[in-house]
């Protein structure tokens, strides 16, 4: 099991959480835009402010078609 999988795992056991989180691996993100030749992100998938940042940041394309 790696690190952060136990960590997030440790965290979850040993906190109460009363809001709602999302855990994101940035390096898989990338690492999946580097293999794209011209991505293009749906934002209504996931439309946390750090995650499109960064794909802004790697020059994606976004989808943008509904509110939600």
């Amino acid at each position: 099991m790696s690190s952060v999988r136990k960590l997030i795992q440790q965290a979850i056991a040993t906190k109460n959480f009363d809001d709602p989180f999302y855990v994101v691996d940035i390096e898989d993100i990338i690492e999946k835009h580097n293999r794209w030749i011209k991505p293009y992100y749906v934002v209504k998938c996931n439309n946390t402010l750090i995650v499109l940042e960064i794909l802004a940041s790697l020059r994606f394309g976004f989808d943008c078609r509904s509110k939600w």
